[in-house]
């Protein structure tokens, strides 16, 4: 019986951690910025932003963001899609 819960566990940890969410972070220029989806491109990629992004530094909200912009974005990618969670300046 122990040995049955304990590869129960294991299998629902590993499912667990696949379906997660990966964070990392990006450094580069902003490319562009699409108001309209609030998104920015940074090193030919689309980072979203949404209501939990947070911003530090200078920039105070979404529109902020500018083209040519040198920012750090530390994101999470769920399903193929970069989430933003902070945007900062990169120093």
């Amino acid at each position: 019986m122990k040995a049955s819960a304990t590869a129960w566990f294991a299998a629902l940890v590993l499912g667990l951690s696949a379906a997660s969410a990966h964070a990392d972070d990006v450094d580069g220029e902003i490319e562009s910025v699409d108001a309209e989806a609030k998104s920015i491109t940074v090193d030919g990629k689309i980072y979203s932003t949404n209501e939990q992004t947070e911003y530090e530094d200078e920039l105070k909200s979404f529109d902020d963001l500018k083209q040519g912009l040198r920012v750090e974005v530390d994101y999470e990618e769920t399903d193929g899609e970069m989430i933003a969670t902070e945007i900062e300046i990169d120093d």
